[in-house]
């Protein structure tokens, strides 16, 4: 007999979804693979993944199981998984406060694909209009799926896009202006918003995802406290060449 729960997965740093999972007849939980591709942009080639098989995919993630509140909660300090990839890409992005296509300055098609020795690949399409009008579209031949991007970013400060597959998954909206920053998220229908306020040498970082940093940057050296639902980080670098993101927790490997 094959027991149907309702599970809350939450990729720390990234986002949250209700999944309907199942216990197989040796009790280990699994969970439908177009959730977990969706969260964390995993593609599985069987309906069903159990965690157990996660947890051997991705040896350098915790996943930690909580079977007395149906809650898995998934740790990814190394950015291993590609949704932590993209979330970090994303942040750094509008860290730099520009568009994330503003490097191609002039019109024309771009494109590009990718692969990796797993046998996975991705092909990239799409059309940039002077950097602030662009579409792209992408194929992952391995989950039998498309997705699409528009964007639009009428000034270096203000960024606009919308994202999906069949229907809109994504939209986000960046706004810089003087030291203060705002990133807002819509995905997969929950809504985040992102801040951060730079003085001088000090930069405060808030989030509505219960993340928090406070970076303290001096020439050749900075100090940072960071704060998660899970834990509270403190670091000090030194050295030129060791920069410490205003944006990100500081955080130490699990493993």
């Amino acid at each position: 007999m094959i027991l149907q729960v309702l599970v809350l997965v939450t990729l720390t740093g990234v986002g949250e979804k209700t999944v309907e999972g199942r216990y197989a007849a040796d009790s280990t939980l699994e969970l439908p693979a177009a959730d977990i591709r969706d969260l964390l942009g995993v593609a599985v080639p069987t309906p069903w993944i159990s965690v157990p098989a996660l947890q051997r995919a991705y040896p350098a993630v915790t996943f930690t199981w909580r079977p007395d509140r149906l809650a898995l909660c998934i740790d990814d300090p190394r950015a291993l998984l590609p949704a932590s990839q993209a979330a970090q890409a994303a942040l750094q992005r509008t860290a730099q406060a520009a568009s994330a296509f503003s490097y191609r300055t002039v019109s024309g098609v771009f494109g590009g694909v990718t692969a990796n020795d797993s046998g996975r690949s991705q092909t990239d399409l799409g059309y940039s209009w002077r950097g602030r009008v662009v579409v792209q579209g992408s194929y992952l031949p391995a989950a039998h799926r498309g997705q699409w991007l528009a964007a639009l970013a009428p000034s270096p400060r203000v960024n606009a896009s919308l994202a999906g597959d069949r229907t809109v998954r994504e939209a986000a909206l960046r706004v810089a202006t003087g030291p203060a920053f705002l990133f807002a998220t819509v995905q997969n229908g929950q809504a985040a918003l992102d801040g951060l306020l730079a003085l001088g040498p000090l930069a405060v970082f808030g989030s509505t995802r219960n993340v928090f940093v406070v970076t303290l940057t001096r020439p050749g050296v900075s100090v940072q406290a960071g704060r998660t639902p899970q834990q509270t980080t403190l670091r000090l670098s030194f050295g030129p060449t060791l920069i410490a993101s205003p944006f990100f927790v500081p955080v130490v490997p699990l493993h």
